[in-house]
């Protein structure tokens, strides 16, 4: 009898072990458990179809997954997420994690990231609440034909809130620094406060060449965007063209009536007529939302050539909300 127990208990310490680890060395056991985790934890959000190419576990707590691709669900969009490799070392039970993610990629309609590398530290206190911390570095970032660079950022969070700090990217020849603020519960939200620096207007028409055919200069300034996944809730933004640049002299038909009978007057007029350009020595724009689809618009331009010193207050009321911002603007220039 006591032998009989004795095998039972060995076939127990064998079986039980040997079972986990298998478990954990086979693809498809993470790809059914993984989306299950997920899905309760982030419920806004649903994650499907994960593939796992190939995957190794070693004691005392490494997992190392390649080829991982799955998809995003969020509300009515769709992210299809690539990673070369993914690494995951556990340090004692559920008290320390290291996440290590290298060769990134992410593709919807909304963004495209390229290359991207992600470091984090999971940790817990006491009280069972997670600490994050670690770093981001992603090679290129699309959206809405809008491109960044280079990106870095440090990333620190909990169970509510991460936040993108220390922020740099490329942006047109220029630069864009500042603080991401990604808030996840209750409801998903953001809040992005920028600078920028040095931002060419020429080769930003490789993003929008209709309205960016109309300026040339280097802009900076600030930006700060608050919204959520399905609209941009407000915004606010300062920008100037401290060493000047050139403006489209058909935009300022508007302003003739404000612009005394002079020489410099009918030079303008056969300025617009040609398309030509006017050359600025001031050029600024101040804009804050005064609601979800209306913007207050501060111009200021001055340019010694046509004796212009105007300073123009412009309300844009946005139809569908802040994501066409760019396509009103340039509506709103035109008339």
């Amino acid at each position: 009898m006591v032998k009989k127990i004795l095998l039972f208990l060995f076939l127990v310490i064998l079986i039980v072990p040997g079972s986990i680890y298998y478990l954990l060395n086979s693809a498809w056991f993470l790809e059914k458990i993984i989306p299950v985790a997920l899905n309760r934890q982030f419920p806004d959000i649903q994650i499907e179809e994960l593939r796992i190419g190939k995957q190794q576990f070693t004691l005392p707590g490494h997992l190392s997954l390649k080829n991982v691709q799955y998809v995003i669900l969020q509300d009515d969009e769709k992210y299809a997420v690539f990673q070369e490799k993914m690494d995951i070392r556990f340090y004692g039970f559920k008290k320390q994690i290291m996440l290590k993610v290298q060769g990134g990629a992410v593709q919807s309609s909304a963004i495209t990231l390229k290359d991207a590398d992600i470091f984090l530290n999971v940790a817990s206190d006491e009280g069972e609440t997670f600490h994050t911390d670690g770093k981001l570095r992603i090679l290129s970032a699309v959206s809405q034909r809008y491109k960044l660079t280079n990106i870095r950022s440090k990333i620190s969070g909990d169970g509510q809130r991460i936040y993108f700090k220390d922020f740099l990217a490329d942006c047109y020849g220029g630069k864009v620094t500042g603080e991401i603020f990604l808030d996840y519960k209750p409801d998903i939200s953001y809040s992005i406060e920028t600078k920028l620096s040095d931002l060419d207007l020429v080769l930003m028409r490789r993003a929008n060449e209709q309205i960016f055919s109309n300026v040339t200069g280097k802009v900076s300034g600030t930006l700060v965007v608050k919204g959520t996944p399905e609209k941009i809730e407000s915004v606010k933004a300062s920008l100037d063209a401290p060493g000047g640049g050139e403006l489209r002299a058909s935009l300022l038909k508007n302003l003739l009536e404000y612009i005394p009978p002079t020489t410099q007057k009918e030079d303008l007029k056969a300025l617009m007529k040609t398309g030509g350009n006017i050359p600025l020595q001031k050029a600024t724009i101040d804009l804050e939302s005064v609601s979800d689809e209306k913007l207050v618009t501060d111009i200021g331009l001055a340019s010694q050539t046509f004796n212009l010193n105007a300073n123009v207050t412009v309300e844009i009321n946005v139809e569908g909300g802040f994501k066409n911002l760019l396509e009103h603007l340039q509506k709103a220039l035109q008339q």
